[in-house]
């Protein structure tokens, strides 16, 4: 999570928190990057544009994960998200979420 960055709330009522990325391509050929939740359903919102990782380059940038209220634990909730070229999972890395006292 950004540090710093408190939670959001969006228009229509769901609860959203920004979070840095950082993604190290370590193969000899360009990459497409998609970030997918692995255990929650919610959305990811890339800023900018999508991510094409060259080939032994580094990718930063910044997304949104948007939760609905009802997913959300307490004040922080756990998740995972999946680093996905294509079909094929690269990594997981798990995170917090920050919401609402009582979601």
């Amino acid at each position: 999570r950004t540090p710093g960055m408190l939670f959001q709330e969006q228009e229509d009522g769901r609860i959203s928190n920004l979070y840095t990325y950082k993604v190290v391509n370590k193969t000899n050929h360009d990459m497409p990057i998609e970030f997918r939740l692995m255990d929650l359903p919610g959305e990811v919102k890339l800023v900018g544009r999508d991510v094409e990782l060259e080939r032994a380059k580094l990718a930063e940038g910044e997304l949104f994960i948007v939760l609905d209220r009802d997913q959300l634990q307490g004040m922080k909730t756990k998740v995972k998200v999946g680093v996905y070229s294509g079909e094929e999972l690269i990594e997981e890395v798990s995170t917090s979420f920050v919401g609402p006292m009582g979601g």
